[in-house]
């Protein structure tokens, strides 16, 4: 998995929250909600298992992974 620094999140979930004119907080709200919750995430959720850092370490890797194709996308979708 690649590693992103922490300015490149902050970045990108500034942008999120700007085209989608809502504040970070909820941005991330409605991504977490969307985790746990949406039908394809199953998987995950049995993930949520773990414990201690091992789970600390996941989420960070997936959130990086995640928020990095989010940022991609957005950024496909303003230059049309």
């Amino acid at each position: 998995m690649l590693h992103y620094g922490d300015g490149l999140t902050e970045k990108i979930l500034m942008g999120c929250a700007k085209v989608l004119a809502r504040d970070v907080e909820d941005v991330l709200e409605d991504l977490g909600t969307h985790l746990v919750s949406h039908p394809t995430t199953e998987p995950l959720r049995r993930c949520f298992g773990l414990v201690g850092s091992i789970l600390l370490i996941f989420c960070t890797r997936l959130m990086n992974c995640l928020i990095a194709r989010g940022l991609l996308l957005l950024i496909w979708k303003c230059r049309c």
